[in-house]
């Protein structure tokens, strides 16, 4: 979908299954992403992604959050600059993801 400012809203579901370790598993997935550019050499924007994953060290199933967003500016013909960020967060049933250096995680 597009409105003001050459914006954009844009959708993408869908699901599947995985089979990991002699196991099938239910997979879904949903992310919404928008952007716009409020002046000519400006661009803004960023996503949401929530779905469900496969814990594959441990061969259970777990559910991922994603969110981003980005900055891109172009100064002139000939430079642009980038940034971008991602956080994701990574959850299981049983609190225990992993050991690092004797820390619980």
């Amino acid at each position: 979908m597009s409105g003001p400012l050459q914006s954009s809203l844009n959708g993408l579901f869908g699901g599947g299954q995985t089979y990991w370790n002699g196991q099938y598993f239910e997979e879904q997935f949903n992310q919404l992403s928008l952007w716009f550019v409020p002046r000519v050499n400006l661009s803004v924007g960023g996503n949401i992604r929530i779905e469900d994953v496969v814990d594959f060290a441990n061969t259970r199933p777990g559910k991922s959050r994603r969110f981003g967003a980005f900055i891109s500016y172009q100064w002139g013909r000939r430079l642009q600059i980038n940034v971008n960020h991602t956080l994701q967060e990574f959850e299981v049933s049983d609190p225990l993801l992993y050991w690092l250096f004797g820390h619980r995680y």
